[in-house]
């Protein structure tokens, strides 16, 4: 199954038309606490996480972070 990863995720639109698709959305990131534990009840396979994407400054914190993927996408902000 083709994997993605939601980036300033929000509830997770992008990520539910992605699912219903047939993506496996395995990870999302958004700033935002509320969206994230939003995030959390509509995809509960999915981890997220709450942070500031701008704090990741290395490769090693990507790697550290972010699982491989097979696609990124990036969610405008509502």
């Amino acid at each position: 199954m083709v994997t993605v990863a939601d980036f300033f995720c929000g509830a997770g639109g992008f990520s539910e038309g992605f699912h219903q698709s047939g993506f496996d959305v395995v990870f999302a990131l958004d700033n935002w606490k509320l969206a994230t534990e939003t995030h959390d009840i509509n995809h509960p396979t999915c981890k997220s996480i709450t942070m500031d994407i701008l704090k990741i400054k290395t490769i090693e914190e990507i790697d550290n972070i972010i699982p491989d993927t097979d696609i990124i996408v990036g969610s405008p902000p509502c």
